[in-house]
């Protein structure tokens, strides 16, 4: 559920760059259908990178880094087909790819309770 709420919090972040044409233009259109399709791609990339930061024992950098590969990837990728066209990848891409994972995770996207101080205690109060 966090994810889902952070996915929507990153969509009404970038809602405002859909003012500015060439921004818009560039991101598939600033109609409803291109805000919805934004907002769902958005969730989409949400769910990836939680999946990531929570596999990473919740490395920050690597989120940063698997969100900028995202980017660029998608900004080279977006050279020889229309915005239009581009969007409608990201979303056949990451859409099925969230889908899967939270499936695959049954919702918990890898997240594992984990506190370092208890698994120290754990080993210095085993018996050997």
């Amino acid at each position: 559920m966090g994810t889902l709420i952070l996915g929507l919090l990153w969509a009404l972040w970038h809602l405002p760059e859909f003012l500015v044409p060439s921004w818009a233009a560039q991101s598939g259109g600033s109609d409803f259908f291109a805000i919805v399709k934004f907002v769902i791609i958005a969730i989409s990339f949400a769910i990836v990178i939680t999946w990531v930061f929570n596999n990473t024992k919740g490395s920050v950098f690597i989120a940063i880094l698997v969100h900028a590969s995202i980017d660029d990837f998608s900004g080279l990728l977006g050279v020889p087909f229309s915005p239009s066209d581009m969007a409608n990848i990201i979303l056949a891409s990451f859409g099925p790819l969230a889908v899967v994972l939270v499936a695959l995770t049954r919702g918990r996207l890898g997240y594992q309770d984990y506190h370092p101080e208890e698994a120290r205690a754990d080993r210095t109060t085993a018996p050997a």
